[in-house]
Parts: structure tokens; C-alpha cells; sequence
């Protein structure tokens, strides 16, 4: 067995397995009773096709248990960790990163409200699907900022936002193009995950932060998902090289970045952050030399 899974493999967890078991089983109950409502003949078929049926929910139920969900790696030198996260970002405790376009257009007519991503699932869940809304909250953290508003902003510009007891990190790392939809490359990823890095460290909390895999779904990235991943933790674990400014950061991945086809397998990313994490090193400042340690001259 693996490191990974001797890590979060295991006996099945009970929550999952029964979770999912009950709502396979009530959806193929329901759909039968149904189906024999309109067609009574069929009810003595699916009576003797019980057991199987229970056997099928326990089965799927067992494999859901099974499932990876995460796994999290010290990093060797510094008070922070780093984990992997296969779900919804928004499911994860602590501040959320959300890529933006670096206009900061929260409605791009209409398609942000209507989009699977996290900007517009921030729309959804957090202001009632209301782009004026969040808009207005936007522009006036722009200004807040001295930034202007309804303009294009360099990319690795980051807006706050707070909702509740929950802070956004809206990061510009989308162009709009000329047919309005939003678009990255790898460059651009590259360029602003520094400057989320400073802003987090001058005007974040000290928490927990989660991260996307910016750029590669509605931004369109041509890279693959593997890169992209390794890139937010070589980026991340040189930021804390300078200064601790987070507790952990969760690297969320939704399920479906890891189906068959995908390049990011998550055994290999399991072995890239383990490796990187233990043979992490950071320079000591000046002030910090043990006594009697040579300067040069």
C-alpha cells in the first residue's frame, strides 16, 4: 500500500459509508415504487431484486468511504502546513481565494451569475445570486484601496471581502476578452500568486486559506492541472520563506479534476508535496545567525 493510502485509505469511514448507502438505496426505492404505481406487473420484478439492490447501495457506499479526501504535510522549518483538499472550496473552514478578472466586473453580463465556478458561486451563496449587489461591495473595497473602479487593474491585484465571519480574497488573474468571457495564462497565474502572498501577509488574518487551481476552469488555461497545482505550493512555500502569514493552506481540487483523462493524479501530487515539504529549506535572517557565525566581508 502506498504512502497515501496507509494515509487516508484505511477502513472506511462510517459517515460516508452509510450516507451514501441510505440515499442510493431511497432513490432506487422511490424510483420503483413509482414505476409500480403506473405499472403494478413491475412490482413483483423489482421485490426479487431486493438483495441486489441493497447490495448495490452498500457497495457504492463502501467505495465513497474509500475515497481519498485529504491529506496535509508540515512543512519542515516553519509553524504551517500544507493540504490537499478533493471538494468544494467553499466546504473548507477559512478564507477563500477567488480568481477574478481584473476588472472586477461581478456580473460579465450575465454569465458570472450562471457560471460553475467560485465566482459565481460566491454570487449564489453569498449575495443571493445579486451582481449589483456584490458589485457596489467590491467598488467600495476598491476604494478603500485608492483603487479605481470599473477599470482594468494589474493582474495580482487582490480585493478583500468579508461576509459574516468569512473573508474572500478576490484575485485578479483573468483577462476579459473581446467576446467578454475571461481568460489566464500561465504567466499570469505565476505573476500573481506572489503579490496574494503580500497582501494575505500585510492585510489578511493569520488563518487558514484556501486556494483554488487558479486558471483552469473558466480562465482556460492550457496547462495542465498538475502544473498548476505544484505552482501555488513552490510559490507558496518561498512566501513563507520571509514570513509566516498563514496557518495552513488548503489546496482545494474538485472531484472531477481526477477523473480518468485528467493529468493530476493525486498519488503523484501526494509524493510532490511530501517531497517538497521535507526537504524544504529557509535562510535564516541576518539577526537570527547563531552567535559567533562568520558575516562575509
Amino acid at each position: 500500500m502506498s504512502p497515501l493510502q496507509r494515509k487516508v485509505w484505511g477502513w472506511p469511514r462510517l459517515k460516508p459509508l452509510t450516507v451514501v448507502s441510505l440515499c442510493l438505496w431511497g432513490t432506487i426505492a422511490g424510483s420503483a415504487q413509482s414505476i409500480a404505481f403506473f405499472w403494478p406487473e413491475m412490482q413483483s420484478i423489482f421485490e426479487s431484486l431486493a438483495l441486489l439492490f441493497i447490495l448495490a447501495s452498500l457497495a457504492l457506499g463502501y467505495y465513497c468511504a474509500l475515497l481519498p479526501r485529504e491529506f496535509t504535510t508540515d512543512v519542515r522549518g516553519r509553524d504551517t502546513r500544507i493540504r490537499v483538499w478533493i471538494g468544494d472550496a467553499f466546504d473548507a473552514p477559512g478564507a477563500v481565494v477567488i480568481p477574478f478578472n481584473n476588472r472586477f466586473d461581478a456580473d460579465l453580463s450575465g454569465v458570472a451569475a450562471r457560471s460553475k465556478s467560485l465566482h459565481g458561486d460566491l454570487l449564489q451563496r453569498y449575495f443571493s445570486s445579486d451582481s449589483g449587489t456584490l458589485q457596489n461591495v467590491i467598488d467600495g473595497a476598491l476604494q478603500k484601496q485608492s483603487l479605481a473602479t470599473g477599470r482594468a487593474h494589474p493582474i495580482g491585484t487582490v480585493v478583500q471581502l468579508q461576509s459574516g465571519s468569512r473573508r474572500f480574497y478576490l484575485l485578479a488573474v483573468t483577462e476579459i476578452n473581446i467576446s467578454g468571457r475571461a481568460k489566464t495564462t500561465v504567466e499570469n497565474v505565476r505573476r500573481s500568486l506572489p503579490l496574494l502572498w503580500v497582501d494575505i501577509s500585510d492585510r489578511g488574518d493569520k488563518g487558514e486559506v484556501i486556494i483554488p487551481l487558479l486558471g483552469t476552469g473558466h480562465g482556460r488555461l492550457a496547462e495542465p492541472r498538475s502544473m498548476v497545482a505544484e505552482l501555488i505550493i513552490d510559490s507558496y512555500l518561498a512566501a513563507i520563506g520571509e514570513r509566516n502569514f498563514c496557518d495552513r493552506l488548503t489546496l482545494a481540487i474538485l472531484p472531477s479534476d481526477l477523473h480518468k483523462g485528467r493529468t493530476l493524479r493525486l498519488q503523484d501530487l501526494h509524493d510532490y508535496l511530501s517531497a517538497k515539504c521535507k526537504y524544504a529549506t529557509f535562510e535564516a535572517p541576518p539577526a537570527m545567525l547563531p552567535h559567533g557565525t562568520p558575516s562575509e566581508s
